[in-house]
C-alpha cells in the first residue's frame, strides 16, 4: 500500500499531470451536464449511474461516489499498481461536475430559453411578413394548388 501511495506522487512532472487530469475530468463533467439536460445520451456508465441514482432520489455525485467506493475496493485488492490520481479523478469528480453544471444550467437557462424564444419569434416573424418567399417548413402551409 505504501509504494501505491509514493507511486501517485513520484512521477515526472506530477503536478501538471495532476493540474491536467483534473481539468479533463471537470470538462467531462461539463459535457456529459450539457449531454443530460438536452438528452442525446451519454456513455453507458453514465446512464447506468444516472437512472440508478434518479431511482434512488439521490444526486449522480453522490452516488457515483458510493458506487465507486464500492469499486476501489476491489481496483486496489486486484490491481492496486494501477491506481493514479485519474483513476481517482475519475471515480470522485466526473459525477460532481455533473451535479454542479446542471445545478448552473438550472439557474442560467431559464432566462435564457426565454431570451432566445422571443428573439426567434421576432425574427421569424419579420422574415415571415412579407410573404413574397418560402420560408422553410412553410411549404406544408401552402395549399396544393400553388406548386
Amino acid at each position: 500500500m505504501k509504494e501505491i501511495i509514493q507511486g501517485f506522487y513520484q512521477k515526472k512532472h506530477f503536478w501538471t499531470r495532476l493540474i491536467l487530469v483534473i481539468a479533463a475530468v471537470i470538462l467531462m463533467g461539463f459535457a456529459l451536464s450539457w449531454l443530460l439536460l438536452v438528452d442525446l445520451g451519454t456513455d453507458p456508465c453514465t446512464l447506468l449511474n444516472q437512472t440508478i441514482s434518479t431511482r434512488l432520489g439521490i444526486s449522480i455525485g453522490n452516488w457515483q461516489a458510493l458506487f465507486n467506493t464500492v469499486l476501489l475496493i476491489f481496483v486496489i485488492i486486484f490491481g492496486g499498481r494501477n491506481l493514479g490520481f485519474g483513476t481517482l479523478a475519475n471515480m470522485f469528480l466526473v459525477g460532481y461536475s455533473i451535479d454542479f453544471f446542471s445545478w448552473i444550467w438550472a439557474k442560467v437557462l431559464p432566462a435564457v430559453k426565454c431570451t432566445s424564444c422571443r428573439c426567434f419569434e421576432k425574427g421569424a416573424a419579420v422574415h415571415a411578413a412579407p410573404a413574397s418567399e418560402i420560408i422553410p417548413g412553410s411549404i406544408l402551409q401552402q395549399p396544393a394548388g400553388r406548386w
